[in-house]
């Protein structure tokens, strides 16, 4: 081999490895007022803030949405809280996988929250960070209701519709 084709194979190599998607240098342009932060609060009330936040902010999902978190142990908690969501078909054919949720926050209110199934129930995992604040939890909460009765109401209607289709028949 000579040392074009090596050197070409070395940079093959090496461009394999370059992270994919923009480069962007903003993250580096705030390290000097992200340090400066964190020494102006310190940690430990930092991490405090977003503990608490996690624990008030899944509590006043779970009101929203009438259902609840699931653990309420405060050490179990940590900066994220798990919010049952009160959808009654479970089976739904929107929501076979959670990308219809996802996308419908997305879209309708330019927000993301993971959604997944554990336990014969939709839980929506939220986590608490120092920029946000508990009306943002309030804010999400309201949207998930809003999909979520979207989703109740079609399942009714759908029971209602077999319903009816059975009445008829017995006629």
């Amino acid at each position: 081999m000579n040392t074009v084709d090596s050197t070409l194979s070395t940079l093959i190599i090496l461009l394999s490895f370059l992270p994919i998607g923009t480069l962007d240098y903003a993250n580096m342009l705030s390290i000097e007022g992200g340090l400066a932060y964190r020494a102006q609060y310190g940690d430990s009330a930092i991490m405090h803030y977003c503990h608490r936040l996690a624990i008030e902010g899944g509590q006043v999902m779970a009101q929203i949405l009438g259902t609840n978190v699931l653990t309420t142990i405060d050490h179990q908690t940590g900066f994220l809280a798990n919010v049952r969501l009160p959808i009654k078909d479970i089976n739904h054919p929107k929501i076979a996988t959670p990308d219809f949720l996802i996308e419908y926050q997305q879209d309708k209110y330019n927000v993301f929250a993971p959604l997944y199934k554990h336990g014969g129930s939709f839980w929506t995992r939220v986590s608490a960070q120092i920029y946000l604040e508990l009306s943002d939890f309030v804010r999400l909460g309201h949207i998930l209701k809003e999909v979520v009765e979207m989703l109740n109401r079609e399942t009714e209607e759908g029971e209602e519709g077999e319903e009816g289709k059975g009445t008829k028949a017995s006629l």
